[in-house]
């Protein structure tokens, strides 16, 4: 079956926000381990934060996207068989 552009969109954004989300974990616990008790280790990463959280919710929205597209073209498949079966009962 033939990809549209919403599955790859969904697939370029979701990676981007994982790796994005891996990295910051990452460095979360590297830095963790070097700041002084009570300090944020996450307040450096804010805007890579926000990013993989915008990502992330951008690859749902193609994902949701691409489910409508798929039902509405089985939908009209469905409808040009019913008009195809209707008109070959009408000819017999």
């Amino acid at each position: 079956m033939k990809k549209n552009i919403f599955t790859y969109l969904s697939n370029i954004t979701l990676i981007t926000g994982a790796a994005l989300g891996g990295y910051v974990l990452i460095d979360f616990m590297i830095l963790k381990s070097r700041i002084p008790e009570g300090a944020c280790p996450l307040t450096e990463n804010k805007t890579i934060i926000y990013a993989a959280i915008a990502f992330l919710l951008m690859s749902f929205i193609f994902s949701v996207l691409e489910q409508k597209q798929k039902k509405k073209a089985q939908r009209e498949r469905q409808e040009e068989i019913n008009e195809k079966e209707k008109t070959d009962s009408e000819e017999a």
